[in-house]
């Protein structure tokens, strides 16, 4: 199983998100992400050192993520919502 590691931001960027629901969500797909880290985005980037960073998308908010196979580890680097206000 992987480990879950939050860039320092992104445990700030959760408590805006408004909606308890919306939040519950976010929170569940993270929990799942250990379970199946490349099952959980909808698509991939590649940043300028190469690394490549999935997309995912739970309850009206976008997620960033890298999986570190070799170390089992997923990090989260950025969340945002995409749910119009």
């Amino acid at each position: 199983m992987y480990s879950v590691i939050f860039a320092t931001d992104v445990a700030e960027d959760l408590t805006t998100i408004d909606s308890p629901m919306a939040r519950r969500k976010v929170l569940a797909a993270i929990q799942c992400m250990p379970l199946d880290p490349e099952g959980m985005g909808i698509a991939d980037v590649v940043d300028t050192a190469g690394h490549i960073h999935r997309i995912g998308l739970a309850g009206g908010v976008a997620f960033v993520f890298h999986a570190d196979h070799a170390l089992r580890q997923i990090r989260i680097l950025a969340i945002q919502s995409v749910l119009e206000e």
